[in-house]
């Protein structure tokens, strides 16, 4: 309440404040992705309360929208960017900003250009060669065939922009999505 002579005669109309602790930014996950923008990147911290109409991300000076998934992690969308540049991610967080930030580097967009061969068994097991533009170092290269991620362990990196990878086994025949990510 208010008080006009500092003790007495309180108003009986009461507003709320709450005290609450400190939001804290630790690290990102992925700590990159493409320049073309898109990638969503967890924010792993602690304090983290709901209200994603007043959660922001900032790739820099570049506001996103953030969606507060629990207590220590937040979903942000990477704005577009200059490959190669690196930027301080925070989180504004119901209104306020949190502690620390993370660094996000923008990598140049993943194009396939050529694979062979271009078909395999149903069993798997084939070793598919992709070459291709703007792939990074072998530990952030993944081969994806439709819905199944080849993890690094079956993949080798031939080239700054040659990898292979063993195609897996598939229920049925047909077509699917060959793609790289990372």
């Amino acid at each position: 309440g208010v008080s006009n002579n500092g003790v007495h005669d309180l108003s009986s109309v009461q507003s709320l404040f709450l005290f609450a602790g400190s939001c804290v930014v630790q690290h990102l996950a992925p700590s990159s992705g493409v320049s073309d923008g898109g990638s969503r990147v967890t924010i792993h911290g602690s304090g983290f309360t709901g209200g994603s109409d007043r959660s922001w991300c900032f790739f820099g000076l570049i506001k996103s929208p953030a969606t507060v998934l629990t207590s220590s992690r937040a979903l942000c969308s990477s704005p577009t960017s200059k490959a190669g540049s690196d930027v301080n991610v925070k989180l504004v967080n119901g209104g306020s900003d949190c502690e620390g930030s993370s660094v996000y580097s923008y990598l140049e967009p993943v194009r396939i250009t050529r694979v062979w061969p271009s078909r395999g068994r149903l069993a798997g097991g084939t070793v598919v060669t992709v070459s291709g533009e703007g792939l990074p170092s072998l530990a952030k290269v993944r081969c994806r065939f439709g819905s199944k991620v080849v993890e690094s362990s079956v993949m080798n990196q031939i080239s700054s922009s040659m990898v292979s990878c063993i195609a897996p086994s598939a229920l049925a025949t047909g077509h699917v999505v060959l793609e790289l990510s990372t």
